[in-house]
C-alpha cells in the first residue's frame, strides 16, 4: 500500500454550502439524490433539499409525524417514498402529499423500528434493510408490507452501530462494531458468521465500521476506525489493509466510502479525503487548507456522494456540505497563499513570453513574477528584478532584453544574459522618456519600439539610447499600442478615443464616438485593439462594448449589454485554437462565437475566482493555453479540454403560492391536491386568481438561471426573460384557461439542448357567470319571455271575450 499526498490535490477545488448559505446544520451525516435531481442532505438538526440555489429544511414539529432532527441515512424506495433513518426510529416522506409518517411496521412477535438506526439499505428487490443499534437488523418486504428481525450479537461494552451492504450473490452483509461479521440470506432468512482465515482474530481489532461497500471481484471495502480501509475477500476470507495510517503516522479513522468508477474510491476520514486508485494503490490526500478557500470545509468527514451527473459531494462534520466538478476544475487558479511557491501579488497586469518557455507576470501591488507552466510554479528572480517598484503597468520582451514599465517610476530595460539593469525616467533632456509611468510597449516591423505613457506616445531609438515624442499624441494617456498585419498602429487612449497611424504614408486617423452615429466607435475610452486568425480586427472598450472595426469603410458593429454582451467593459480579447474569442469583463470571462454572434458567460460560479478582471492582462501560450489577469490572482485555461455537462437539467417548480400566501398540499382548501412538483394542472376560484411560482434548475456545476424564459399562454403574447430571484408572478387573471410554460435552452458542442415545465391553470368564474349560471338566466329569460306572451294572450283573448258580450248585448 502506498499513500501519497500529491501535488494533484490543489487541482481539486470545492464549492462550499454551509449554514450560512441555507443549510439548517454544519454536521452532514447523509447526502442522498432522489429521482428528480433534488439532493437531500441529513444533518444534526433537520434534513435538507436542495436544488441548487436554495435549502428547504424539514423538521420537528408539533404538527408533524417527524420526532427527530438528527438524520443518520437517506433512500428512495421504488414506489418514490424517501426513508429517513434518524435516532429515534425511520420515517417515511410521501413525495406527492409532501408529508412524514412514522415507520410503525412490527413483526409477527411484536418488535418494531425504533432507537438509533444506524444504517439503512435498499436490497436489488427494493426491500429496506435497517441496522438499530443494541437490537439487531429489519428486513422490511415492501411488496408484501411484512417486517422481520434478525437477532445481531454485539459488543456489550463497546459501539453498537452495525454497516450493511450486498454482495453480488445478493447476501445482505451486516459489520458490527469489533466482531466477525454476518451475512444473511435473504430466501432462507439464515444467519451466517464470517471470520477471516489468515488472522481470525483481526476482525475484533478493527473497532467501528462506519462503512462497507461490495464490489465487484467478491470484496468487501470496509470502513474501519481502527485499522483504516480494509479490504475483505469473501471468497478466500482473507484480508489486506489498503489505507491505516493519516499523514502524522496514528491509525486512520475511516468514516465513509463511494466507489467513484471501476478504479477510483473516494475514502472520507478524520484526516480528509484520500482518492484511492484501485489500480495503483496510490491515493491523494485531500485536507482543509484556512489558507486555501477552495480546499475542504472540514477535515472530518462523514458523508461522500456521487450524483447523476459526476459531480461529487462531501460532508463533513463542522464544514457542511462541499461539491465537486470537472467542469468546476476547467479554470486553474493561481492566487498568492501563505506557501513558499505561489505569485507574489493579487492584481495581476501583465504577462510576457520569457526564456524556455517561461512568463513573465508584472502584478500592480507585489512585483515582478516568473511563472514556469510545465511544473506550475513561481521560480526564483534575478536579483536586479527583485528589488524593482512592486507596481508592474507594462512588459515587452525584446531580444536579450526585457522592457518593464511602472507606474511613476520610469522604465527599465533588463538585459537577460549580462542582469544589467538600465532606468530611464522624465528629466529636462528633451530626449528623455516624456513621463514616468509607461503603460504600453510595442516594437514594430520597423523595430521601432513604441512607448505608451500618461502624457503621450515616445520613440524609442536603439543607436543612441534617447526617446523622441509622437507630437500628434502629446498629453494624452495611452492604454495600450498594437500593430495589426498590414503594420498599421493603433493606439488605445484612456478617454480620447483611438488613433491610428499608417506608417506608409505617414498619417493619422482619429475614431471618435459620435451619439448620432450608430457605426461610429462606441465609447471614447478603449482599452485594447486585437486582431484575428481571419484578420478581423475588434476594438475593446471601457464602458461601451466591443466592435468589430470595418478597416475599408471605417465603421465599427458594436457589441454591447443589449444584444449580449453581460458587461459593457471589456479588457481584453484572446482568440483560441477554435476561431472563439475570449473576453475579459467586470462580468467573468466571455466566449463569443463570431460566426454565430453567440456569447456564453463564465462567472465565480463556473469556477472564477473572481468575476472582475484587468487591463491589459492576457497571454495565449503556443499550445492554446489562455492566461488572463485579474484583481485576485491569474487564471489559465484551455478550451480544448474544456468538461461540458452531459445532460440539461430539468426544471422543476418548487413553491406555490396563492394571493401572496403559501399554498400547501395538506391546507384546507388549498388548490393543490399534490405536491406542486408533480402537479399538471390547478384550478383557482375567481376570487383568489393572483399566484407565485417558483422554478429551480436541477443541476449544481454551472447551469445559470438567467438563461430561463417564460410565458403565460392565453395571457403573454412574447417570452419573458426570468429574474434572478427564480420567481414567477401574475394577478388578477381572468377567468379562463392557461398554461404556463418554463423554458430553458443552452448550447454545448453537442447542439442546442432545451428542457421545458409547463402546468395548466384554469381560472374558475364567479358563480354568476358559469355556464349553469347563464343557462339559468336563459331559462328565466324564456320563462318570463312566455310569461309575458301568455299574459298578454290572456289579456288579449279576454278583451276579445268582453268585446264579444259588449256585441252580443248591443245586438240584443
Amino acid at each position: 500500500m502506498i499513500t501519497s499526498v500529491g501535488s494533484k490535490a490543489t487541482t481539486y477545488r470545492f464549492k462550499h454550502y454551509n449554514i450560512n448559505n441555507g443549510l439548517s446544520q454544519n454536521t452532514v451525516r447523509s447526502i442522498f439524490q432522489d429521482n428528480l435531481g433534488f439532493m437531500w442532505f441529513g444533518t444534526k438538526d433537520g434534513l435538507n433539499r436542495f436544488d441548487g440555489t436554495s435549502f428547504k429544511i424539514f423538521k420537528f414539529s408539533p404538527n408533524s409525524d417527524l420526532r427527530d432532527n438528527v438524520f443518520l441515512r437517506i433512500l428512495q424506495d421504488k414506489y418514490n417514498n424517501l426513508w429517513v433513518s434518524t435516532e429515534d426510529g425511520v420515517y417515511v416522506y410521501d413525495i406527492y402529499k409532501e408529508k412524514f409518517r412514522r415507520f410503525n411496521h412490527v413483526t409477527q412477535d411484536n418488535k418494531k423500528v425504533e432507537g438509533v438506526v444506524s444504517d439503512m439499505i435498499a436490497d436489488n428487490d427494493g426491500d429496506i434493510w435497517m441496522a438499530v443499534e443494541e437490537k439487531g437488523v429489519f428486513h422490511y418486504d415492501i411488496s408484501n408490507d411484512e417486517l422481520i428481525f434478525y437477532s445481531i450479537p454485539i459488543v456489550k461494552d463497546g459501539m453498537k452501530m452495525m454497516s450493511l451492504c450486498q454482495d453480488n450473490n445478493n447476501r445482505i452483509w451486516v459489520c458490527p462494531y469489533s466482531r466477525p461479521f454476518l451475512f444473511i440470506d435473504k430466501i432462507t432468512k439464515k444467519v451466517s458468521e464470517f471470520n477471516l482465515k489468515d488472522d481470525d482474530r483481526f476482525l475484533y481489532a478493527i473497532g467501528e465500521v462506519s462503512d462497507v461497500l461490495a464490489d465487484q471481484y467478491n470484496q468487501l471495502l470496509v470502513a474501519t476506525s481502527q485499522k483504516g480501509l480494509i479490504s475483505v475477500n469473501i471468497i478466500n476470507q482473507t484480508y489486506r489493509v489498503l489505507l491505516d495510517k493519516d499523514p502524522n503516522g496514528d491509525p486512520l479513522f475511516v468514516r465513509c466510502l463511494e466507489r467513484i468508477d471501476n478504479n477510483t474510491l473516494w475514502v472520507g476520514t478524520e484526516s480528509g479525503v484520500y482518492i484511492y486508485d484501485t489500480d495503483t494503490e496510490e491515493a491523494i490526500n485531500l485536507r482543509s487548507n484556512t489558507l486555501v478557500p477552495y480546499s475542504l470545509s472540514d477535515n472530518a468527514i462523514y458523508s461522500i456522494y456521487k450524483d447523476n451527473d459526476g459531480g461529487i459531494w462531501v460532508g463533513s462534520y463542522f464544514g457542511g456540505v462541499d461539491y465537486y466538478s470537472d467542469r468546476y476544475n476547467n479554470f486553474e487558479l493561481f492566487y498568492p497563499m501563505a506557501s513558499d511557491n505561489s505569485i507574489t501579488g493579487k492584481r495581476v497586469r501583465e504577462f510576457c513570453r520569457a526564456p524556455n518557455g517561461k512568463i513573465w507576470i508584472g502584478t500592480e501591488d507585489q512585483g515582478l513574477n516568473l511563472f514556469d507552466p510545465e511544473t506550475h510554479t513561481f521560480l526564483p528572480l534575478p536579483k536586479p528584478l527583485g528589488s524593482l517598484y512592486t507596481n508592474i503597468h507594462a512588459l515587452y520582451e525584446d531580444g536579450d532584453i526585457l522592457w518593464i514599465g511602472t507606474f511613476s517610476k520610469g522604465l527599465h530595460k533588463y538585459n537577460l544574459k549580462t542582469g544589467k539593469l538600465v532606468t530611464y525616467t522624465q528629466s529636462d533632456d528633451s530626449k528623455s522618456i516624456s513621463q514616468n509611468s509607461p503603460f504600453a510597449l510595442c516594437k514594430d516591423r520597423q523595430n521601432m519600439l513604441w512607448i505608451g505613457t500618461l502624457a503621450g506616445v515616445d520613440i524609442y531609438n536603439y543607436e543612441d539610447d534617447t526617446f523622441t515624442k509622437v507630437e500628434k499624441l502629446k498629453g494624452i494617456s495611452i492604454q495600450d499600442i498594437f500593430e495589426d498585419t498590414e503594420g498599421k498602429i493603433w493606439i488605445s487612449t484612456f478617454v480620447n478615443g483611438l488613433y491610428r497611424f499608417d506608417p506608409t504614408v505617414r498619417k493619422w486617423k482619429i475614431f471618435l464616438h459620435d451619439a448620432k452615429n450608430p457605426s461610429s466607435l462606441p465609447y471614447n475610452k478603449v482599452t485594447s485593439v486585437f486582431e484575428d486568425s481571419k484578420k478581423r480586427l475588434w476594438v475593446a472598450t471601457q464602458g461601451g462594448g466591443f466592435s468589430l472595426c470595418d478597416r475599408k469603410n471605417e465603421t465599427f458593429f458594436t457589441y454591447n449589454s443589449s444584444n449580449g454582451l453581460p458587461n459593457d467593459v471589456v479588457y481584453q480579447i484572446k482568440e483560441d485554437n477554435f476561431g472563439n474569442l475570449w473576453l475579459s469583463t467586470n462580468a467573468g470571462l466571455v466566449q463569443f462565437d463570431p460566426e454565430k454572434k453567440s456569447f456564453k458567460n463564465y462567472t465565480v460560479e463556473d469556477g472564477l475566482k473572481t468575476n472582475q478582471f484587468n487591463y491589459k492582462s492576457s497571454y495565449k501560450a503556443p499550445d492554446g493555453t489562455l492566461y488572463f489577469g485579474s484583481i485576485d490572482g491569474f487564471v489559465r485555461f484551455n478550451p480544448a479540454y474544456f468538461k461540458e455537462d452531459s445532460a440539461i437539467p430539468p426544471i422543476v417548480l418548487t413553491d406555490f403560492h396563492l394571493n401572496n400566501s403559501p399554498a400547501n398540499v395538506c391546507d384546507k382548501n388549498s388548490p393543490l391536491k399534490e405536491s406542486i412538483l408533480y402537479t399538471q394542472c390547478i384550478h383557482l376560484p375567481y376570487n383568489k386568481n393572483s399566484f407565485s411560482i417558483k422554478y429551480a434548475l436541477l443541476s449544481y456545476s454551472g447551469f445559470h438561471p438567467k438563461n430561463v424564459v417564460y410565458r403565460l399562454e392565453g395571457f403573454d403574447k412574447e417570452w419573458i426573460p426570468a429574474n434572478e430571484t427564480q420567481s414567477i408572478v401574475y394577478s388578477n387573471l381572468n377567468p379562463g384557461k392557461y398554461r404556463l410554460i418554463v423554458s430553458f435552452e443552452t448550447e454545448s458542442s453537442r447542439g442546442i439542448n432545451k428542457a421545458m415545465k409547463t402546468l395548466d391553470i384554469i381560472v374558475s368564474p364567479p358563480f354568476w357567470k358559469t355556464w349553469w349560471a347563464y343557462a339559468f338566466y336563459v331559462m328565466c329569460l324564456i320563462s318570463c319571455t312566455f310569461l309575458i306572451i301568455n299574459y298578454f294572450h290572456q289579456r288579449t283573448k279576454k278583451l276579445q271575450q268582453q268585446k264579444m258580450r259588449l256585441f252580443e248585448r248591443e245586438k240584443e
